[in-house]
């Protein structure tokens, strides 16, 4: 499915954002930074990480011995796989220091911009991991045996109709988190597949001794990527950790009469656990201590879960039902993925999926903030989509998969096109004058209206961000009024905060435009020549191919 990768690669790489498009992004990019350019997790060394400790954002300070130090409460899987895009971002630097000059003139949130490439490389890596995402989606529905066909179309609607656009093109953690869980389950199905071809042994005594030592060792490399994406899913954000579980108790049950299997599966994960172990305590003193208490609360899990589950489901702006229908179709897989690993693996895959679902109904958070969708589900996407491939394969329904596809174009292509920031912006300013609450502490009161704007019709995110598109291309003169985004009958333009929200300029390749000096468009070019090499690859790939 590698059509699949470099043509949403290409589509990504068009609309990416390169830069972070929200603050937490950006302290995620400073630890990475850091553990570059000094070999230590503690944030330090440029504006943007001054500015972070000086507003203790998203930080919490060190353990014994290390409290005059901050450090990201995020996980720091995220900054290991970032590195090697810093790293290119560093030669990117040093192959063109006039840009990176350039680009330091700019400043975002008040504060002046530094290590310009390095930034727009590892912005880059969240459209490779969800392209790739993507890939796997279509590569694990082959693998269960959906026709190349639906698989194709499996694949690519899973980048393309549904929230996972949105995120890719971002720069938060929940595209690697999501990455590393398909990841898993398609190397749980390989693994499980040599053993069982391993078990099956040929017709006589010597063929059967030789194919199960071959099967045998080729069951090994499966095994072990299954464990380390296990593990690297949970260095990356621990809140998948019950996902995380769900699926490797699956892959232990499906290679369960392979005790060398098992083994290679455990080994990495217990490695990565030792790792998470290790830098807690570094950082904080204890072993469990991911330093993301100081941002929980006591009420992190106090939220009625009837009322999360209902906004996760049906809100307007980020209900599955609006930005990824299709993931409804997922029982289809069931049948599938039980011929293939068992019953009992393949019911552990689907507790991952409530594994994801359950904590995030309990949070007041649910709604993930300013981000396109319900993002903190993005790791059970993957899953769920596996059964869109095998809805399309019923005559019945695959008509209904068609529509929810549809529809899922429809509310998520916008996401690409305007960005998710200068909506949320904008309705909280209109929010503002409709909900004044004039008697409730200021934080309380705008989380009370985000939390409203997430439920009214009228701030609907995909209807807000096609009006926005459209007036954007049709109005430069001037920003629409409340009244002409969100008719709450208000007659003030409403107010761009930061340069990267004004325009198109929150794409990456315009950003580089105006503010770095870069002429001939780079980066579409690059877009363009993977999105063409990648409608080649799917045109010239024949159904029956394997």
């Amino acid at each position: 499915m590698i059509g699949v990768f470099l043509l949403l690669l290409g589509l990504y790489t068009a609309c990416f954002a390169g830069l972070p498009d929200n603050p937490d992004a950006e302290v995620e990019f400073q630890t990475v930074s850091s553990l570059w350019r000094t070999h230590s997790l503690a944030l330090g060394g440029t504006p943007e990480a001054a500015a972070i400790a000086a507003a203790k954002f998203d930080v919490a300070p060190g353990g014994p011995g290390r409290e005059h130090e901050l450090f990201a409460w995020f996980g720091v899987g995220q900054a290991f796989v970032a590195l090697p895009f810093y790293g290119l971002g560093r030669a990117l630097a040093a192959l063109f220091p006039s840009v990176q000059q350039a680009a330091t003139s700019a400043t975002d949130y008040g504060v002046q911009r530094s290590e310009y490439f390095e930034h727009l490389v590892v912005g880059w890596r969240n459209p490779l991991l969800g392209a790739w995402t993507a890939a796997i989606v279509a590569a694990l529905a082959l693998r269960l045996g959906a026709g190349r066909g639906a698989a194709l179309v499996a694949g690519l609607s899973y980048g393309l109709c549904s929230f996972a656009l949105a995120q890719a093109r971002s720069t938060l953690s929940d595209v690697q988190a999501a990455f590393f869980i398909a990841l898993a389950l398609h190397q749980l199905v390989v693994a499980h597949e040599r053993v069982v071809a391993r078990e099956r042994g040929a017709s006589n005594e010597r063929g059967a001794s030789n194919e199960r030592g071959a099967s045998s060792e080729r069951a090994l490399a499966p095994a072990v990527v299954c464990g380390l994406a296990l593990g690297m899913a949970v260095l990356t954000r621990v809140a998948v950790a019950p996902a995380a579980a769900c699926i490797g108790v699956a892959a232990l049950l499906a290679l369960r009469r392979s005790f060398a299997a098992s083994a290679a599966l455990i080994a990495p994960a217990l490695g990565c656990a030792a790792v998470f172990a290790w830098t807690n305590h570094a950082r904080f003193g204890s072993w469990l201590e991911t330093g993301y208490g100081a941002g929980v609360g006591g009420g992190f899990f106090a939220y009625p879960p009837y009322l999360g589950f209902a906004g996760l489901m049906i809100s307007p702006s980020k209900g599955l039902a609006i930005v990824a229908p299709a993931a409804f179709l997922a029982p289809f897989a069931w049948r599938a993925l039980v011929e293939r690993v068992g019953r009992a693996p393949a019911l552990f895959v689907a507790l991952a999926l409530l594994a994801v679902l359950a904590p995030v109904c309990c949070m007041p958070g649910w709604h993930a903030a300013w981000t396109y969708g319900p993002r903190y589900l993005l790791p059970l996407l993957p899953l769920a989509w596996l059964g869109v491939a095998f809805a399309l394969e019923r005559p019945r329904a695959g008509k209904l998969a068609g529509l929810l596809l549809a529809l899922g174009l429809a509310t998520n292509l916008p996401a690409a096109l305007v960005d998710t920031m200068t909506h949320h912006d904008f309705a909280l300013q209109s929010a503002r004058r409709a909900w004044p609450l004039a008697d409730t502490p200021e934080r309380d009161a705008e989380d009370q209206r985000f939390l409203n704007v997430e439920w009214e019709p009228r701030y609907a995110a995909p209807v807000a961000h096609w009006k926005l598109f459209l007036w954007r291309v049709r109005h430069s003169e001037r920003e629409p009024t409340a009244d002409e985004l969100y008719g709450d009958g208000s007659s003030e333009p409403l107010v761009v905060h930061h340069e990267r929200d004004r325009g198109f300029r929150h794409l990456a390749w315009v950003w580089q435009r105006d503010f770095a000096g870069v002429r001939g468009a780079p980066i579409l070019w690059l877009a363009a020549l993977l999105a063409a090499l990648g409608a080649w690859r799917i045109r010239r790939t024949r159904p029956q191919g394997a």
